[in-house]
């Protein structure tokens, strides 16, 4: 990420390094600011989304059968279901926290307890990886008669996953290339003639 002029809009010192707290500081900058309405909107949607896909996952647990891919079919589920539980549950935890407190404490507050504020999507990822990782294997299992059936099911769920992972790339590439330009200066045109400006020649007696 680079500024107009050149330089690299964490290395505020100059010294061609970033440090840890350079980028800290770079990054506090580009991000919007945390508050209330922010903290609640992503604890909301990580909820309901969290407890659709935990009921999902939920829905699919059976009893496993005898071969090991009925066990990892079980497994996969099983985690699914604990790991969006959990999500839906932080979130819902950190919504009440947030909507009790005064909108002068909710900033340092968040500041604090910036990790536990992540946890609840990072469980909520490896939920959907696990309900997404079970449907392909439950489909690779019960189509086991029928080759072809059988790869093109594996195809297209190797190809959702994938394409989830690629659009996160390019999603938070994008973000930071936003944010880069934003907080860049302006480039000054030190070459460019300097503006006249008209008097007028007519003084009032």
């Amino acid at each position: 990420m680079r500024t107009a002029k050149g330089g690299n809009v964490f290395d505020t010192n100059g010294d061609g390094r970033i440090d840890e707290a350079e980028m800290a500081a770079g990054l506090a900058r580009m991000m919007a600011p945390v508050d209330r309405e922010r903290i609640c909107n992503d604890s909301l949607n990580t909820t309901v989304i969290a407890a659709l896909v935990g009921g999902f996952a939920l829905g699919s647990l059976q009893e496993p059968g005898s071969r090991s891919l009925d066990r990892w079919v079980y497994l996969s589920s099983y985690v699914a279901v604990h790991a969006c539980t959990c999500s839906a549950l932080m979130s819902a935890f950190i919504y009440a926290a947030v909507n009790r407190m005064e909108d002068a404490a909710v900033r340092p507050w968040a500041d604090r307890m910036g990790f536990l504020l992540g946890v609840p999507m990072m469980k909520f990822i490896v939920g959907c990886m696990c309900y997404m990782t079970s449907v392909i294997l439950a489909s690779y299992r019960d189509l086991g008669e029928s080759g072809h059936h059988q790869s093109v099911a594996l195809l297209i769920g190797v190809s959702s996953v994938g394409m989830v992972w690629v659009a996160f790339v390019a999603i938070q590439r994008s973000v930071s290339a936003d944010l880069s330009a934003n907080s860049a200066p302006a480039r000054v045109d030190v070459h460019a003639a300097p503006k006249r400006v008209h008097v007028s020649e007519h003084v009032a007696s």
